[in-house]
């Protein structure tokens, strides 16, 4: 990589992609769309669950502003070499290939087959092999996107190997793990861009495409009565499924969006109804043990060290099962649980940048590792999801010699 663009991505100083500002970007948004109340499927935003969502985002904007001035979260170029990163694909394919071989079938041709596959990530490969095999793919994956986003003489020879780095989640048919590690690269592409405003309105135009791609093909899966480009064949319309308001019907926006709209608002609303229906829930000493166990951790680690079993939150539809980071800890503990959860997301982004400083070769990767994190617990609690919260670990592992050395520098000096 020549100096003048080393420099242009140096001064590309994008701290605001940092875990803080995603966090209020995350929840605003949604909070913004819930208060649109284009649809009476959900109940009614609490004044406390208001309260919360706007205090965390002021708590999380002081915080962000503090790192902004620090200046820590930096894009950084690879200082990985092409080199490293085929060799660490070869192995990580040869694990794949062992695990194949020891599960005698591949799940995605069984899913091909039309074949119900378990959500489970654990009902593929050998125990626990598996779980770092998957890991390992998402941060391989992000590495060599970061390489070829540094210097673009080895994105033809790293192209090859980007796409074998998704062989794991691409055998068990998991869009999940999938669609996590691709928001990660997204991240990284953010984070290396000198001017990001040029962009927002590409950004935007793309989103809102999207959508209204989104709500054609849920139109296309329903026969929907109201389809604009294909047969009608039941009478139903997204409109009567998702309850849409009279001042949605009366706008000028398109049908299709109420689709997009009905998933983006139900991770708050299925919280709210959670709350709505639980209201007399108490903390214990009990319930902050399991608060811990089981939702500050893995559960690849908490389920072989607790009997707990976990909590299933009350959906208004079960289709719609998401209902972000907070509804579980709510039925754990109440209120505490929800602001106990928040303060372990502030330590946990801390302790991780602790330990992976901006000189690792691991830094622009470990934020976008732990911004997916954030982004994603708008819909579920990746802090126990194993099957991505394991994927920090590896450059925590990876980077634990450096942060010895600098933890004794700092002890001597």
């Amino acid at each position: 990589m020549n100096i003048i663009n080393c420099k242009k991505i140096l001064d590309a100083h994008n701290t605001y992609i940092s875990p803080f500002f995603v966090y209020i970007l995350s929840f605003i948004t949604l909070f913004v769309f819930y208060i649109l109340h284009w649809s009476t499927l959900y109940p009614k935003m609490s004044i406390s669950l208001l309260i919360f969502i706007l205090g965390t985002s002021f708590v999380m904007l002081l915080m962000g502003f503090y790192f902004y001035r620090k200046k820590l979260f930096i894009y950084y170029p690879s200082k990985s070499s092409p080199e490293k990163l085929i060799k660490w694909t070869k192995y990580y394919l040869l694990a794949n290939l062992v695990e194949i071989l020891y599960s005698h079938h591949i799940p995605l041709l069984n899913g091909l087959r039309g074949e119900e596959l378990p959500d489970d990530v654990n009902f593929f490969g050998i125990p626990m092999f598996h779980i770092l095999v998957l890991s390992f793919g998402a941060f391989l994956s992000l590495m060599i996107f970061h390489k070829m986003r540094s210097d673009k003489s080895t994105r033809r020879r790293m192209l090859p190997y980007f796409a074998l780095s998704f062989l794991a989640p691409i055998i068990i048919y998991g869009r999940g793990i999938l669609f996590m590690t691709l928001t990660g690269c997204f991240f990284i592409y953010l984070m290396s861009l000198s001017r990001i405003r040029k962009k927002i309105l590409f950004c935007i135009f793309l989103g809102m495409t999207l959508l209204f791609v989104f709500g054609v093909l849920g139109d296309v899966r329903i026969g929907a009565s109201d389809s604009r480009f294909v047969n009608r064949k039941n009478g139903v319309s997204i409109t009567v499924l998702g309850e849409a308001t009279q001042q949605f019907q009366d706008s000028w926006i398109p049908h299709e969006y109420m689709w997009g709209y009905i998933y983006a608002i139900s991770p708050i609303g299925n919280l709210q109804y959670n709350i709505n229906e639980h209201d007399d829930v108490s903390p214990t000493l009990s319930s902050l043990f399991e608060l811990c166990s089981m939702e500050m951790f893995s559960e690849t680690v908490s389920k072989r060290l607790v009997s707990f079993e976990k909590r299933q939150e009350d959906l208004v539809i079960p289709p719609l099962n998401v209902s972000t980071i907070y509804a579980r800890p709510y039925l754990i503990m109440g209120w505490w649980g929800m602001i106990l959860i928040f303060f372990y997301t502030i330590i946990y982004i801390i302790v991780v940048f602790m330990i992976i400083s901006p000189s690792s070769e691991y830094f622009v990767v470990s934020i976008a590792i732990v911004n997916v994190i954030i982004s994603y617990n708008l819909f579920n609690n990746m802090f126990a999801y194993g099957g991505y919260a394991n994927v920090i670990f590896i450059p925590l592992v990876l980077n634990i010699g450096e942060f010895v050395k600098r933890l004794k520098k700092s002890v001597y000096d």
